[in-house]
């Protein structure tokens, strides 16, 4: 009779033991899905690039030093933080690999008909797959979320490149990256 139940005992166990290596295996995996409602990976890091637009023109964004304080956007500190050649605002931002998973970028102006802002990220002058937003006439925000797995190196330094088609010559710009640790 013990034998009988050995084998459907065996099997369930089996069963369990798997079900348990898969769900450890996928623990450390980051679901970005419902990113946007509130769930986040269980280390990340906020990462604001922030800056003064060039009128009908390209401008790149530094990243901001990681801090506890934030530059607000169009304030001394954030305006700053920006420059016409990208190997000049381009930094490292941590020097640890990571992986953008989140894009989130502001205007403080507002856009006339046929009048569009599109924001870029670049890492290693050249640009990172999956994170370009744009905005046009009434609008102030744009955001994207990852589609993949993608990897910034650490040695690999980043910035946002910001093209504004505009006659609004003061527009300020503030993009926040969110990184998850690779």
């Amino acid at each position: 009779m013990r034998r009988q139940y050995l084998a459907p005992l065996g099997a369930i166990l089996l069963l369990a033991a798997s079900v348990t290596c898969w769900a450890q295996s996928t623990a450390y995996e980051t679901v970005f899905k419902r990113f946007e409602r509130g769930l986040s990976p269980r280390a990340a890091l906020r990462v604001p690039h922030c800056g003064q637009n060039n009128e009908n023109g390209t401008i790149y964004l530094s990243p901001t030093a990681i801090t506890d304080v934030e530059p607000a956007l169009a304030d001394a500190t954030c305006d700053g933080l920006d420059g016409a050649t990208e190997a000049t605002q381009d930094l490292v931002v941590l020097g640890y690999p990571l992986r953008p998973i989140y894009m989130r970028c502001i205007l403080n102006g507002t856009l006339a008909a046929g009048e569009s802002v599109v924001w870029q990220l670049r890492g290693g002058e050249a640009d990172v797959p999956g994170f370009t937003c744009g905005i046009g006439a009434g609008q102030t925000t744009c955001h994207v979320l990852s589609r993949g797995r993608i990897k910034v190196e650490g040695s690999v330094p980043t910035a946002i490149r910001a093209v504004q088609v505009s006659n609004n010559a003061d527009d300020d710009s503030k993009c926040v990256l969110i990184y998850a640790f690779d």
